[in-house]
């Protein structure tokens, strides 16, 4: 849904609080290690060890339901 050139916002607190904490865009990172088909339970152990946040892998895979794949849609066009 969003562009490249305009960031999404972290959609909960929770979520500002890592994206400040790892100081990257949050969207872009997660977009990036999901392209690289790193599970959500790593995603989220990353992100307790480099931020000190504990976050649960369905809490985090919540923020952006844009990337966790589609089951029944086709793929989508680039």
């Amino acid at each position: 849904q969003g562009m490249a050139d305009e960031p999404i916002p972290p959609p909960t607190l929770a979520a500002q609080v890592v994206e400040h904490a790892l100081g990257v865009n949050l969207h872009d990172w997660l977009h990036e290690l999901r392209e690289q088909k790193v599970s959500w339970r790593v995603i989220a152990k990353m992100i307790r060890v480099e931020t000190g946040h504990d976050r649960h892998e369905d809490t985090v895979r919540s923020w952006y339901p844009d990337l966790s794949p589609k089951k029944d849609s086709p793929e989508e066009r680039a």
